[in-house]
């Protein structure tokens, strides 16, 4: 199937801004003071606990990542994520299996 070169431009321009706002949001909560980060609006911090919301801002880096490495690299991500599934059966089941008590 053929696609415009318009709307490949404008997919890799809303990746592209999607992927910022996930990495500055990410790296506000990764970084900042929990009460600097409900002082920027986000209230819902102090329902959390700190490990938490840095947990929340590593995703956000992370999904902002995965937004733009697939596409640059060329890699198929179901096909990254079936060889590590493959890995851990493998190894769960041969190498290192978890033993029951």
């Amino acid at each position: 199937m053929k696609s415009s070169k318009g709307i490949h431009i404008a997919l890799w321009v809303a990746q592209g801004l999607l992927a910022v706002v996930f990495i500055l949001s990410g790296v506000m909560k990764i970084t900042s003071p929990i009460e600097e980060i409900a002082a920027n609006g986000m209230t819902f911090v102090h329902h959390f606990s700190e490990g938490m919301v840095r947990f929340i801002g590593i995703s956000e880096v992370l999904g902002s990542l995965g937004l733009i490495l697939p596409s640059l690299s060329r890699i198929v991500p179901n096909i990254v994520l079936l060889a590590i599934a493959a890995f851990i059966a493998w190894g769960r089941m041969a190498k290192a299996p978890i033993l029951t008590k």
